[in-house]
This record gives structure tokens, C-alpha cells and sequence, in this order.
């Protein structure tokens, strides 16, 4: 009898171990940090302005450098960054780097734990406008862990971003410019 309750003890202890992820290290997460994206508007006309946020959690203790992708139709508004924490702090902070290549533009930001104050998250937001024709076109994030050994100018190279995009948006950018079609004009008749 003690043989068969020890039998049960242990397979109960090993179905309740297996149900709570027991032996799986508890899934802590060992990234930069976990990033989500949200744009105000996925389709502009040149010339409208659209509101990014970049929703940054888990931030790494080596800090992080989040880098931004979007096509060469939109331009970052100067001014317009800032990290809002979850106490409702707003930080004004700028991007390190702002630089286009092939069609391409990339906004870095480098930013340290301490930052993010006793918070472990926060939303980096800032505006783009419209300045030209852009047709399935995507807004992207990379995060990546800042390397304290590396000064931060040094850090990104625009020539080899080494970007990964961790999450995207799509946006259309309709320049009336580029997109309109000219008016027919009658031709007086000469007979």
C-alpha cells in the first residue's frame, strides 16, 4: 500500500510540474526588449503628419538602441521625440542618428536603463510627415542591446545597419503631386 500512494505522490508532483512549466526556466525573457509598434494613420496624403509609437517593456540593464526604418516618402518632424513613461513623465529626447541611403531612412536611438527610471517600460513617440509618394510602404523596429564597450557614435553604421525588423506597419503615402492625372484639353478644330 505505501509502494502504490508513494507512486501516486510522485506522479501527481510530476503532472503538476509538467502543467506549470516546471524545468522549462520559468520563460524570463533575455532580449533587449519587448517592442510593439502602433502609427496614427496607415494611409496620408503628402504633406499630412502621422504619429508613431514604439512600446518598449523588459527594457535590458545594458540599456538598448532602437532603430527605426521607413521609407524615404516620409521625414522625421524635428522635435517631436519623446519617451513617455508609465507615470505619465515625458521625456524629450532625439534621435542619434537621422540618415537616408538608397531610398531608405533610419531614425537610432540609444537609450539606458536608467532612463526609463524605476519604470520598466515606456513609449518612444514621434512624428513623421509625408513628403512624397510611398506605395506598400513599411514603418519598422529593430531593438537592439546597446554595447557598453562601443561609443554610441560609432555604434550604427547607416552603410550596415544590421537591422532586423521585430515589428512592422504598413503605410501609403498619396502625393497629389506625383499622382495626378492631367485634365484632357480640347484642341479648337481648324476647318
Amino acid at each position: 500500500m505505501r509502494t502504490f500512494i508513494t507512486t501516486i505522490f510522485f506522479a501527481s508532483v510530476l503532472t503538476l510540474a509538467i502543467a506549470c512549466g516546471g524545468g522549462g526556466g520559468g520563460g524570463e525573457f533575455t532580449g533587449a526588449a519587448r517592442v510593439s509598434l502602433r502609427i496614427s494613420d496607415s494611409y496620408i496624403d503628402s504633406g499630412e503628419r502621422i504619429l508613431v509609437q514604439v512600446r518598449l517593456s523588459e527594457i535590458n540593464d545594458l540599456g538598448i538602441i532602437v532603430k527605426v526604418r521607413y521609407p524615404s516618402g516620409l521625414s522625421y518632424v524635428p522635435n517631436t521625440s519623446f519617451l513617455v513613461l508609465n507615470n505619465d513623465a515625458e521625456i524629450d529626447i532625439g534621435p542619434t542618428n537621422n540618415q537616408t541611403v538608397s531610398g531608405t531612412t533610419y531614425l537610432v536611438y540609444f537609450l539606458s536603463k536608467s532612463i526609463f527610471s524605476r519604470s520598466d517600460d515606456g513609449e518612444l513617440e514621434f512624428i513623421l510627415e509625408g513628403v512624397g509618394e510611398v506605395i506598400d510602404g513599411t514603418i519598422e523596429v529593430d531593438v537592439d542591446l546597446d554595447n557598453p564597450d562601443v561609443s554610441n557614435s560609432s555604434e550604427f553604421d547607416s552603410s550596415n545597419p544590421n537591422f532586423t525588423g521585430e515589428v512592422e506597419a504598413g503605410i501609403e503615402v498619396v502625393d497629389d503631386d506625383v499622382t495626378a492625372t492631367p485634365t484632357p484639353t480640347a484642341t479648337p478644330s481648324t476647318t
